[in-house]
């Protein structure tokens, strides 16, 4: 389907320039062709979890866990390690399975994960790239929803 606006708030579509694929640039709709999966990492040191401060869409500004969307015959865990690099230059090891939440247009698979290399680094997706103590994540600030369960039920049984 070939949408020329948004199917949810009618603002004209424009090209997003990571994928090249339509998207609103509200944030309501996003055309990703080959599925709709997404992953992202709860990444935990010394009493910390890792967040990026999104630089697009309608998170604008706002905190979230790093990850993204399944590429093309990619495996999950893959696209987890793949994601937290590219938004955070830092190399993890995937650990546990944190949980999974559906929803109408995409499911997110949610890991724990281990620092394993790298070095703290901002990328063009992101504004910022900080650890958190867990007793000084920006709750308010939080970009989505479902980032923000996952993290509180974390930071519950790891507290």
């Amino acid at each position: 389907m070939d949408y020329q606006f948004c199917p949810i708030c009618g603002e004209k579509l424009e090209r997003d320039q990571h994928t090249g694929y339509p998207r609103c640039a509200t944030g309501h709709y996003a055309f990703l062709p080959w599925q709709n999966v997404g992953v992202a990492a709860v990444v935990f040191k010394d009493n910390a979890v890792l967040l990026e401060q999104r630089a697009f869409g309608s998170a604008y500004g706002f905190w979230a866990l790093p990850g993204g969307m399944l590429e093309f015959n990619e495996q999950t865990d893959e696209a987890c390690v793949r994601e937290v690099l590219e938004e955070t230059g830092i190399q993890v090891e995937i650990g546990e399975l944190v949980g999974v939440i559906g929803g109408q247009k995409v499911c997110i698979i949610f890991y724990e994960a281990e620092p394993v290399g790298g070095s703290l680094a901002k990328s063009e997706e992101s504004l910022n790239v900080k650890w958190f103590q867990l007793d000084n994540i920006p709750w308010e600030q939080m970009a989505f929803p479902r980032h923000t369960q996952i993290l509180r039920e974390w930071v519950s049984n790891h507290s």
